[in-house]
């Protein structure tokens, strides 16, 4: 007997959902980021008014 396709997916899915999702909690980054400089701000995008 043939399992269905949807089976297969199942599986699939669950197997995959730790990576899909990101599960990895403890490397996360650094908890404070310092900014070595500071950028201007950008330019206006609208055009003046007359």
């Amino acid at each position: 007997m043939k399992a269905p396709l949807s089976l297969y997916f199942t599986a699939v899915c669950l197997l995959a959902a730790p990576a899909a999702f990101g599960l990895n909690k403890g490397n996360a980054g650094p908890e404070e980021v310092t900014l070595k400089f500071k950028l201007p701000p950008p330019p206006c995008s609208r055009p003046k008014r007359p």
